[in-house]
């Protein structure tokens, strides 16, 4: 149980951080 709460955490952070990752490689590239 607590690992899979732990789990769902830990994905949720692995996107935001993921796609924050992407816009700044994104508007880096661009210029």
């Amino acid at each position: 149980m607590y690992l899979r709460s732990f789990g769902s955490s830990f994905c949720s952070f692995f996107l935001i951080f993921l796609f924050s990752f992407v816009k700044i490689f994104n508007s880096k590239r661009g210029t």
